[in-house]
């Protein structure tokens, strides 16, 4: 995995390996990676430095007499929250039973000795956090991590919740009933992460890491282990590995120091001397071989020869180390792009790429990889090999070497600004970076000063030898990745080691890197600054002050202008963050109407949204709305046409003179229908019923297809606007360009097809491998107002829950359990309920999920309704915070009202969620009335 944006640069090989296979590193792209990794790699002179690096000094950090470390930021901003992260230093590296580390990271979630033998789950519930949010667990190869993201004010203070991870790390109870139910929540996980990547990544993993831990233990084990495994076998290796000595806790944001002591000496502190255990194995070992081996899965497609290099590297803590690591930075900018370039002498051979990887496999090994994108495996190898000697022979290109060095100099220096502005998320992901490396975090002044000097003193002739040192490194690798179903022999080490014998006899130049063409960038930069102009003089507007009637509610700010041919504009007055105007219009223009078919309307609009204006061709109107900063966005949906843009408020004028200038003066000639009919034919021949829509094709002509274009834009609109704009800009710049379009009918919106009441079963034999999905989608009837809306996504997480702790934590019969309940503004109600589970299991699942569904009175009644109205405003808080939630709730509010009445009640509406109001709802709504069940079993239980 690679963390980049936040100082963890651990990758793993299958990642690394992964890269290789892809082209898709430009210029820019390695010029951004350059400016973010430069920061984050931590530097030093090679002589003058002390062999002492010290922690950077607003830093906290302590190790207790039993070995438990800690390391805290404290950001000294009361509207901060902080975060914790506990990492245990065992992964799967450190399994005898595969998926051992894993499988304790689960059962510690069970029931706990600190809650009087109840569930940390439900411990969770009772104050209204959720693991994947508030509380999360991950499991690596080489450690484990808890993470608690908390809010400001939230349900456990700092000393409550770092009670919390010490009890998680060592209360766990670890019963055998928890366990019996658990184990299948694993194999569950592992059959919704069965993928094909995830095996070919397994199986380069088995040759990148081979001879070590690492190449036969994934991260979540293996079925056959998970299944042997026993409590007592998941005691054990809790009683090992969950130790303070082998544990360390990161601590920051808005934080007492002296309440953090004082929290963590009476939990972790409390704990006794045991000393962590001996982990030799974490180095990948290193040995004299060539090590040949194939990647082939009978679903794999991708044919790739890779041969790779796997070195030493001292550790992060030596000067020694963090030298090596910044030479590695700039052989990885240079060789990579070096390597891309050699392509030219492949122009008449079947390689279709060639690529170059530096990447650290653990904290003190780097591994060196070449691969080529080919058919031809043998071809390939010639390929790799000769490149590899072709680097040896050449080394670094001069130019570019002095460009990254002048590259480097300049990000130091404005990664001095960045660093005063990091937040405590961000410094929590550095620490964390840093204890993963087994290093530390420096002063970045420091690192800084000392980053210049070594940038000056780094000479070519040192990198060409570190690259060759790295490039003649004992221990290599060869694989082939073979496509599914295809023959390949593996060659011989006697045959690779032939030919590399024979390679340095011959002289291989270096491709010419293309010289990019001065008049062309010159050419495209006078291009680009040229500004673009449109002569708007044919657009009409009213020379007059356009009749209107108005409405005002002075307690909400808004104001509502209607004019004479159905437009109205509707203005919220009220600051946004960053000072812009906040515009949606909406019309009656939806794709199922009673007049035309659903495909010619989305036809009609798409082709209306891209044509040529009379004053203006399409390309060009485009190039106008890049250098104003000025474009609509367009979403057609059922019932409706939306449209919305963000702009500076002197702008106002100009964007609405677009869009009546795309109302009344858009262009669609012969020619462009002729294109049309092609494309249409195309598509409607892809649908599933298509003779239908093809006899409807054959009878359009260009003047009835016109004609449907108009009717969509000649819908009356309502504008909505929330900003600081004037009513002097309502009326000069919007209402005399929006009174001269001519408008017609509404759309008369096609009535919705009620579902029929029961329940349908489908079964569809689908899958490759042992699983089974099931997709429940529930359909009903109810009223819709914005308020029941609100209940409705209260109601969402509390049925979330419930099915999530049926289905998992007390059946063991899923790994995640998706559902969401939706009404829209046609009074239909649907409901989403999706799971992945044993084929065998889905009657006993469904048949669940419905009793949860049916029984919500319960559910209801032991939920912590305070918390729930405390996370409502919190949420609140935050969405009220953006303009976007304001628009959306002043449309709304319209839709149903003709008023502003939702921005009125919907601030109180929290306060009004109770056991009775959800209750209530829900038996509306449950059980529903109609409902299909859709599932999709293996194709061999056909």
């Amino acid at each position: 995995m690679i963390i980049i944006g936040n100082n963890f640069i651990t990758f793993s090989l299958v990642f690394a390996v992964q890269m290789l296979t892809f082209r898709y590193w430009s210029e820019v792209s390695y010029k951004l990676l350059f400016h973010i990794l430069i920061l984050l790699i931590p530097v030093t002179l090679k002589a003058e430095t002390p062999a002492d690096v010290a922690w950077d000094s607003q830093l906290t950090v302590r190790t207790l007499d039993n070995g438990f470390r800690y390391i805290a930021y404290n950001s000294e901003t009361d509207s901060d929250p902080f975060n914790l992260r506990l990492i245990v230093h065992v992964g799967s590296v450190d399994d005898e039973l595969r998926g051992m580390a894993h499988n304790i990271e689960h059962m510690v979630f069970r029931a706990n000795k600190a809650y009087a033998g109840n569930t940390i789950y439900n411990y969770l519930d009772l104050l209204g956090w959720r693991t994947g949010l508030q509380v999360n667990a991950l499991t690596r190869q080489s450690e484990t991590q808890f993470m608690v993201r908390t809010r400001p004010d939230d349900a456990l203070n700092l000393e409550q919740s770092i009670d919390l991870l010490a009890n998680i790390a060592f209360n766990a109870s670890l019963l055998d009933e928890d366990w019996q139910v658990e184990r299948n929540v694993i194999l569950e996980e592992m059959r919704l992460g069965d993928s094909l990547a995830g095996r070919v990544n397994e199986l380069k993993k088995k040759v990148v890491r081979n001879n070590s831990r690492y190449a036969d233990r994934p991260t979540i084990g293996l079925k056959e282990d998970v299944q042997n495994t026993t409590i007592e076998d998941i005691r054990a290796f809790y009683e090992t590995f969950y130790v303070p000595a082998n544990m360390t806790l990161i601590v920051t944001g808005n934080i007492d120091l002296k309440v953090l002591d004082s929290a963590v000496n009476e939990t972790f502190g409390k704990q006794p001397f045991s000393p962590a255990p001996v982990r030799d194995y974490v180095e990948l070992p290193l040995k004299e071989q060539l090590y040949i081996g194939k990647v082939q899965d009978p679903q794999g497609v991708s044919s790739i020869v890779s041969t790779g290099f796997r070195s030493p590297l001292e550790p992060y803590t030596t000067m020694e180390g963090l030298y090596q690591r910044f030479q590695i930075y700039f052989l990885r900018r240079l060789a990579s792009r070096q390597v891309r370039q050699q392509m030219s002498f492949y122009e008449n051979v079947d390689i279709n790429s060639l690529s170059l990887v530096f990447e650290e496999s653990t904290a003190q090994r780097q591994v060196l990889a070449l691969a080529a994108r080919t058919p031809d495996h043998d071809l390939g190898l010639k390929a790799v090999l000769t490149e590899i000697e072709r680097l040896k022979q050449n080394g670094l290109n001069r130019e570019a070497f002095e460009q990254l060095k002048a590259d480097a100099r300049q990000s130091v220096e404005r990664n001095r600004t960045l660093v005063t502005q990091r937040n405590f998320q961000q410094w929590e992901d550095k620490i964390t970076t840093a204890v993963m490396q087994q290093g530390i975090l420096e002063d970045y002044e420091v690192r800084a000063s000392r980053t210049l000097q070594w940038i000056d003193d780094l000479t070519l002739s040192e990198l060409n030898e570190r690259l060759n040192e790295l490039l003649s490194a004992d221990d290599q690798f060869i694989y082939y990745q073979v496509p599914g179903g295809i023959e390949r022999d593996l060659p011989s080490q006697q045959q690779v080691k032939a030919f590399k014998a024979r390679l340095p006899a011959k002289k291989l130049p270096l491709a010419q890197a293309p010289e990019p063409s001065q008049e062309a960038d010159n050419a495209l930069t006078e291009k680009e600054q040229e500004p673009v102009r449109i002569d708007w003089s044919s657009l009409p507007a009213a020379s007059e002050p356009p009749p209107f009637t108005k409405k005002s509610w002075p307690e909400t700010g808004v104001q509502q202008w209607t004019l004479d041919n159905g437009y109205s504009v509707v203005w919220l007055k009220q600051p946004t963050r960053d000072n812009k105007l906040y515009i949606r219009t909406i019309d009656n223009g939806g794709y199922l109407n009673s007049q035309n078919p659903e495909w010619m309307n989305k036809a009609a609009v798409q082709v209306w949204q891209q044509t040529d204006l009379s004053p203006v061709s399409a390309e060009h109107l485009q190039g106008w709305q890049g250098q104003n900063g000025i474009e609509w966005s367009w979403t057609h949906r059922e019932h409706q046409l939306d449209r919305g843009a963000v702009i500076e408020a002197d702008k106002l004028d100009k964007l609405i003179r677009l869009y009546t200038a795309r109302q009344s003066l858009w262009q669609f000639s012969e020619s462009d229908f002729e294109q049309l009919m092609d494309t249409l034919s195309t598509s409607i021949q892809a649908m599933s019923e298509p003779q239908e829509a093809l006899n409807t094709l054959e009878t359009l002509d260009h003047s009835a297809f016109k004609d449907i274009m108009r009717t969509f834009a000649q819908q009356p609109a309502t504008l909505y606007i929330v900003g600081e704009a004037t009513k002097a800009q309502i009326a000069g710049q919007v209402l005399p360009y929006l009174a001269t379009l001519t408008t017609s009918k509404p759309f008369t919106m096609a009535a919705a097809t009620p579902a029929p009441e029961g329940s349908e079963r489908r079964v569809d034999y689908i899958h490759p491998q042992g699983k089974a999905t099931v997709t429940i989608n529930g359909h009903s009837t109810l009223s819709w107002k914005p308020e029941t809306s609100f209940y409705i996504s209260a109601l969402n997480p509390i049925i979330q829950r419930a099915l999530r702790n049926e289905l998992r934590h007390r059946l063991g019969g899923v790994y995640r359990v998706q559902f969401e309940m939706q009404l829209n503004q046609n009074d239909q109600l649907t409901t989403r309920l999706e799971f992945t589970t044993n084929p065998g299991r889905v009657d006993e699942l469904i048949a669940a999920s419905e009793g949860v569904l049916n029984n919500l009175e319960n559910v209801i009644a032991s939920e912590n309704l305070d918390r729930v109205r405390d996370d409502i405003d919190f949420a609140e808080s935050l969405r009220m915070a953006d303009a976007n939630t304001w628009l959306r709730r002043l449309i709304l509010s319209f839709k149903r009202y003709q008023s502003p009445q939702y921005l009125h009640t919907m601030q109180q509406l929290s306060q009004s969620i109770d056991a009775e109001q959800l209750t209530s709802m829900a038996e509306q709504i449950f059980p529903l009335k109609s409902q299909r069940i859709f599932i999709g079993l293996p194709v061999n239980k056909k």
